[in-house]
């Protein structure tokens, strides 16, 4: 008995025995302590910079991703409501112009012109072929004049529509084209322009042209706000609008304050837009215009205005000293 708890307590004394001690890590001291602290901080930073710039890299990707949704979403957004326009647009009956008292070949051309119109919108809409746009009233009276048309507030939505579209075509299909915009023979009143000038200021447009739309004043002040503010436009012309001498002053000066910057308008034309022809003082200060600025090459074309051998010197004189202008079109003036 006695031997046996002699055993068990020599046991239990080798269990209680203290254990060896771990070997010790060896000690850094002094200048080799501090390097190596500065190695160890040193790849922690490295890491920490690599790991933010995963996030970053990530967050760039999810920005971009979250972007392109939104764009997607604005277009398809224009989209819908721009086939909710095509239905639910009323079409203008052809009755409408004839109980105006409208010919039945009026009633014709305006059916023409708001299929036109519509064909243009869609065509914007949906990224189609469309390096010139084209509203087109075309309409010759008995002596093969053309007939401009009214407006009617009818064809607000339409204008409206068309503004929207040329702003849609810009944002998610211009991808660095410019669309060139022509406008014949349709009256285009304030309330037209108002709804216009948004879309020309901001769109991709590179050349403008507006013939016979009447409402010269409201024309001029219109190019002006234009100009100013679109400097992809660099083409500019107007036909068979009889602009005032103040007019042609407002129109001027919007393209002079052009050209004396870095974006110049290379080219005006201004056909048959003087009532009576246009007078001297008025051919200087448009020659003097196309000459302002830096621009080498300028187009001016002075078509159908009465000009006679009176004017023709005022251009020799302008000639003579400014090479600037390398296209100028003087046909069918009284010289």
């Amino acid at each position: 008995m006695n031997e046996s708890r002699k055993r068990a307590r020599t046991g239990n004394d080798k269990a209680g025995a203290p254990a060896a001690e771990a070997p010790a890590l060896p000690k850094l001291a002094g200048d080799a302590a501090a390097t190596k602290i500065a190695e160890l901080q040193a790849e922690l930073e490295a890491i920490k910079q690599s790991h933010e710039a995963v996030v970053d890299k990530l967050n760039a990707k999810v920005d971009a991703l979250r972007a392109k949704n939104e764009s997607q979403l604005r277009e398809i957004k224009d989209l819908t409501s721009a086939l909710q326009w095509a239905y639910a647009v009323e079409e203008i009956p052809r009755r409408h112009w004839l109980e105006q008292g409208r010919s039945e070949e009026y009633a014709d051309a305006m059916g023409n012109l708001l299929n036109s119109m519509k064909q243009n919108i869609e065509t914007l809409r949906l990224g189609g072929n469309c390096e010139t746009i084209t509203i087109d009233f075309s309409l010759q009276d008995e002596d093969e004049n053309y007939i401009r048309a009214d407006h009617d507030e009818l064809l607000m939505p339409y204008w409206k529509e068309l503004a929207a579209a040329l702003r849609h075509w810009s944002e998610y299909h211009a991808d660095g084209k410019y669309l060139k915009v022509e406008i014949f023979y349709i009256e285009l009143p304030k309330s037209v322009l108002d709804t216009l000038h948004p879309a020309f200021e901001e769109s991709s447009i590179e050349t403008v042209f507006f013939e016979n739309s009447r409402h010269s004043g409201d024309m001029a002040n219109f190019a002006k706000k234009v100009l100013q503010s679109n400097h992809f436009i660099t083409e500019v012309g107007f036909g068979v609008n009889k602009f005032a001498r103040e007019d042609v002053k407002t129109v001027c000066a919007a393209i002079k304050a052009r050209n004396a910057g870095d974006h110049f308008i290379k080219s005006l034309g201004l056909e048959n837009c003087f009532e009576g022809g246009i007078d001297t003082h008025t051919l200087k200060m448009i020659l003097m215009t196309a000459y302002a600025g830096n621009a080498e090459v300028v187009e001016l074309r002075l078509n159908y205005n009465g000009m006679s051998s009176r004017e023709s010197a005022v251009i020799a004189e302008f000639l003579s000293s400014n090479p600037s202008l390398s296209y100028l079109n003087l046909n069918d003036n009284d010289f």
